[in-house]
This record gives C-alpha cells, structure tokens and sequence, in this order.
C-alpha cells in the first residue's frame, strides 16, 4: 500500500460499470454537499472532497504535478486557490492545500461491503452539483466498482456511504 493511500485511509478509488438515475441534491445530502467543491484549472473541470483542515482529496488526473495551482469553488467568484502538494498516480489520488479551512469529512476506516448504498457527488458536464445513487458492486485492489453513473466533470469527486448511526463517509474518490 502507497505511504500516500495510508495516510488518507483505505480510501479506494471508484469507477462505474452500471446504471442508475441522477438526482439533483436535496437537504437529505447537506452533509455531503457542503464538503464537495468544483476544481478548475488549466486541465478542465473536475470534482474534490474536503478530507481535512485545509486539505482537498481529488483524482491524481485532474491535476498537474506538485506545486500546481488549481481553483477550488462553484464559480469564479467565490474560488479560493489551492496548491497540489501530493500526487499519487499509481492509485489517482490528489492531495490539495487550501489557505483557509472548509468543513471536512470523514474517511471510512474500512471499506464498504458488497451491496452498500453509496452516493456520488459531483459537478457532470461542468453543471451543477449532482449526487448519483448506487451500490458497491466489487472490488479489485485498491478499485471499487460500483453502480452509479459517473460521467466527466465527476471525477475526482467523492463516493460517500451512510453509517447506520447517521453519519456520513468518504469510501472512494472518483477515477475514470
């Protein structure tokens, strides 16, 4: 296991192979929600996740090297520049330094089962954020494969699990 992948957990890297209807976000998702942002810069549009005090989690292909700039927020008005001090492309993994703190979630401390409900948020087509619903298919390594469709504009998003107290998990990271 990468020194990189142990830091942040046994966070695994999602990808798609089913199908399921995309739902705009509603007030159930909040939690979610508040700690998934936009990430802009000179490769195009992508999805990240507050893990967290100050640091952002995003798809290693979204971003450029170490010491990259990338804009982080749902336009140009309200981003705030994050600095990409930590790639793994063996796994597709980002590690981003904010200036300031936003909320932050928690990452799963062991990977969800089989049939687990997960939902994906993201930003598909450059649009609004939107959550996908499905279920954890397999695994094959450090990959989970699940149901929810994930288009561009999702990857490096989160894939989040509810625990049955409520609470809300980070299980994977977007990797198309």
């Amino acid at each position: 296991m990468s020194k990189f992948l142990s830091a942040v957990g046994t966070l695994v890297m999602a990808l798609c192979l089913g199908f399921a209807p995309i739902v705009a976000l509603s007030a159930d998702y909040s939690v979610i929600r508040s700690v998934s942002h936009k990430l802009t810069n000179e490769i195009g549009v992508c999805s990240s996740t507050v893990v967290g005090y100050k640091q952002i989690l995003t798809a290693a292909h979204c971003v450029g090297d170490f010491g990259t700039e990338v804009q982080i927020g749902p336009d140009t008005a309200r981003q705030i520049t994050g600095t990409v001090v930590k790639v793994d492309r063996s796994v597709d993994l980002a590690l981003i330094l904010l200036p300031i703190p936003l909320e932050a979630i928690q990452i799963a401390s062991e990977r969800p089962r089989i049939d687990s409900e997960i939902v994906v948020v993201g930003y598909p087509y450059n649009i609004a954020q939107y959550a996908t619903v499905g279920h954890v298919q397999a695994f094959d390594g450090y990959s989970m494969f699940i149901s929810a469709p994930i288009v561009p504009g999702n990857s490096g998003g989160g894939v989040f699990m509810q625990l049955p107290d409520g609470e809300w998990v980070l299980v994977g990271v977007v990797s198309q």
